[in-house]
């Protein structure tokens, strides 16, 4: 049973939640084409609309040259 407590700190990623669904319609083999299809598209969508931190940062500072 939840209790106050357990309600209030229980969240779901609600993006993880529509991909896990997703992936699921797109994984049944009894589905119609056309709705694997478009749960295809959706969850592409989804997957472009999700920021990723970038892998690597490169700073490259030119002070140019001096001939002295």
């Amino acid at each position: 049973m939840l209790t106050k407590q357990n309600k209030r700190t229980r969240h779901r990623n609600p993006q993880k939640v529509v991909e896990a669904f997703l992936s699921t319609v797109i994984e049944d083999p009894d589905a119609e084409m056309k709705d694997r299809l478009k749960a295809s598209e959706l969850l592409s969508k989804t997957a472009a609309q999700t920021p990723q931190p970038p892998s690597q940062l490169e700073i490259h500072i030119d002070y140019g040259t001096t001939d002295a």
